[in-house]
C-alpha cells in the first residue's frame, strides 16, 4: 500500500503565532489550557526574577557594605592622623554605627515611599514592579554608581592625596554615572513588561522609588562618615554631627535623586507612547541628559558658592522648591488629562455594545472609583476583589484602546480586549460598577443588625463540649456543708484510709 506524501510541518499554530503577536507589542500571552499552577509559575517571568534577582541585590548589598567599611575606617584614620593622633575604629564601632544611620535613613526613606504610593492613584502600578525598583536603587544601582566612580576618580587622581580629584568626579563624572544606574530599570521594564506601565504617572512613581532608595543608601555612607569621624576626633559631639547631617541631605534636600530621575522617567514616558523609532530613542537620551545637568548643577553648587553654606543651602532649596511645585502643577493637570482619556476610550466600547452607558462617567474619575471600592470593602471581601478586578479591567481597557488609536499596539490588542471584556462582565454580578444611588454604609447595617451579628460571632467563638460529655457542676450556695467524698469500692464506711 502506497504511503502518502508527508504533510508539510506547518510554519507557526495559531496559538504561537498569537502568543508571538502578543510579546512583540507587550501584551500578556494567552492562558494555556490545562496548564497547572505549578507550570504555569514556571513560565512566569516574574518567579525567576524572585529567584535570581533578589538574591543577587543582598549579594550586591554585601558588597556595597564590605566596600564603605573598608573606605570609611581608611578616610577616619587619615583624618584623625592629621589632626594629630591616628585612630581607627572597629568593626563593632562600624556595625554600631551602621544601625543608627540607618535608621536615619530610613526616616527619608519611609516617607518617600509614601508620597509616590500617594501619587500612584490612576492605575496603580504592580506591588512587585515597586519591589523591584526600590532594590534596584537601593542594591544594584549603588555598587553600579560606586564602582565606576571609584574607578574615575582613580584615573583623575589619587583621590586620598588630591582632593580635587573627588570633587572632578562628584560634579562631573558622578551626575552622569549615578542617573544612568538608577533610570536603567526604567528601560528593563518598558522592554519586558510594558504592558503594565500604561501611564506616565506609574512610569515617574518607579522612578521615584528607584531614586528614594538609592539616596537612602547614600545617605547612610554620608551618615556614617560624620557620625565616626566626629567619635573619633576629641571634643566634637558625633550625635550633633550627625543630626546636622540629617537635617540637610534627610530632610531639606531628599529631593534631590527623585526630581532628577523624573526627567529620565518622563522622556521614557513619552517614548512609549510614540511609534516613531527615532523618537523612542531620543526623548530617553534627553530625559537621561536633562536629569545629569540637574545633578551637576546640584552637586556644582557648593563649588559655585565656596564657603557661603548658607547661600549654597538657599539656592539648593528654591531650586527644589520650584522644581516639586512645577512637578505638583504637573501632576494635577495630568491627572485631569488622564481621566478624560479614560473616559473617552471607554465610550468607544459604549458605542460598540460592549459596556454601560454609565461606566465612562463612573471609572473616569478618582473621587467615583475610591467611593466604589470604599463601599465593596463594608460588603465583604468576595464583593472588594470583584471591584478591584473591574476597575483594573476597565483602566487596563482604556489604555490598550488608546495605545491602538496611538498606533503602539497592532491587531492583538484586539484579542486582549475581548479578554478584558470577559473579566469585566463576570465580574459585574458580584462586584460593583455604578455609583448613583450607592451608599459607602450598606443599608443593613443598622445598631439592631450589628448587636445581633456580634451576638452570633461570638457564641461561634465559644469552646463547644464535645458530645456525651458532662457539663461542669455549679459550685454550691453560700452556707450550705460540703460532704466528704464517697469511700473507694470494697472498703467498709469508717475504715481508716491508707496513704503511701
Amino acid at each position: 500500500m502506497p504511503t502518502s506524501p508527508p504533510t508539510p510541518k506547518a510554519v507557526a499554530s495559531p496559538t504561537a503565532l498569537e502568543r508571538r503577536e502578543r510579546r512583540l507589542v507587550g501584551l500578556p500571552a494567552p492562558a494555556v489550557p490545562g496548564r497547572g499552577w505549578f507550570s504555569s509559575a514556571l513560565h512566569r517571568p516574574t518567579t525567576w526574577l524572585l529567584v535570581v534577582f533578589f538574591p543577587l541585590c543582598v549579594f550586591l548589598l554585601w558588597r556595597v557594605y564590605l566596600m564603605f567599611r573598608v573606605q570609611t575606617i581608611t578616610s577616619v584614620a587619615q583624618a584623625t592622623e592629621k589632626a594629630g593622633q591616628r585612630m581607627e575604629p572597629t568593626v563593632g564601632q562600624f556595625n554600631e554605627a551602621v544601625v543608627k544611620c540607618a535608621q536615619l535613613a530610613a526616616i527619608s526613606l519611609a516617607i518617600g515611599l509614601f508620597l509616590y504610593f500617594l501619587i500612584d492613584r490612576i492605575h496603580r502600578t504592580g506591588f512587585l514592579l515597586k519591589v523591584i525598583c526600590v532594590f534596584w536603587g537601593g542594591a544594584v544601582a549603588v555598587y553600579f554608581a560606586v564602582f565606576v566612580n571609584s574607578w574615575v576618580a582613580a584615573l583623575l587622581g589619587d583621590s586620598a592625596n588630591d582632593e580635587s580629584a573627588s570633587t572632578k568626579a562628584a560634579i562631573y563624572v558622578a551626575p552622569f554615572v549615578e542617573e544612568f544606574a538608577k533610570a536603567t530599570v526604567l528601560i528593563l521594564l518598558a522592554i519586558l513588561v510594558r504592558r503594565r506601565l500604561v501611564s506616565a504617572i506609574q512610569v515617574v512613581t518607579l522612578a521615584g522609588l528607584s531614586a528614594m532608595s538609592f539616596a537612602a543608601t547614600e545617605n547612610i555612607t554620608y551618615y556614617l562618615k560624620t557620625y565616626v569621624s566626629a567619635a573619633m576626633v576629641y571634643g566634637q559631639d558625633p550625635t550633633s554631627a550627625l543630626r546636622a547631617m540629617f537635617l540637610q541631605r534627610g530632610l531639606l534636600t531628599w529631593w534631590g535623586h527623585p526630581l532628577f530621575t523624573t526627567c529620565t522617567a518622563i522622556g521614557v514616558a513619552f517614548a512609549m507612547r510614540n511609534r516613531s523609532k527615532w523618537v523612542r530613542v531620543v526623548a530617553p537620551l534627553a530625559g537621561y541628559l536633562c536629569a545629569a545637568t540637574l545633578h551637576m548643577l546640584f552637586n556644582g553648587s557648593s563649588l559655585f558658592f565656596g564657603d557661603d553654606a548658607g547661600a549654597a543651602m538657599t539656592f539648593l532649596l528654591i531650586f527644589g522648591a520650584s522644581g516639586v511645585i512645577g512637578l505638583l502643577i504637573r501632576y494635577f493637570i495630568h491627572l485631569r488629562s488622564e481621566g478624560r482619556l479614560v473616559g473617552q476610550r471607554l465610550a468607544d466600547f459604549v458605542r460598540e455594545g460592549w459596556l454601560d452607558p454609565r461606566d465612562p462617567h463612573v471609572f473616569s474619575g478618582f473621587f467615583r472609583r475610591v467611593k466604589l471600592l470604599l463601599a465593596a470593602l463594608l460588603r465583604g471581601p468576595r464583593t472588594l476583589i470583584a471591584t478591584v478586578r473591574i476597575q483594573r479591567a476597565m483602566i487596563e481597557l482604556a489604555y490598550l484602546r488608546a495605545s491602538v488609536t496611538w498606533g503602539t499596539v497592532d491587531e492583538a490588542g484586539q484579542l486582549r480586549s475581548r479578554e478584558l471584556l470577559a473579566i469585566i462582565r463576570d465580574a459585574r454580578g458580584t462586584g460593583l460598577s455604578e455609583t448613583d444611588g450607592l451608599h459607602i454604609k450598606p443599608t443593613n447595617w443598622t445598631l439592631r443588625n450589628i448587636r445581633a451579628a456580634l451576638g452570633r460571632l461570638i457564641a461561634r467563638l465559644r469552646p463547644r463540649r464535645s458530645p456525651g460529655s458532662t457539663p461542669p457542676l455549679a459550685p454550691p450556695p453560700t452556707g450550705t456543708p460540703v460532704m466528704p467524698p464517697s469511700p473507694q469500692a470494697g472498703q467498709p464506711v469508717g475504715a481508716g484510709q491508707r496513704w503511701g
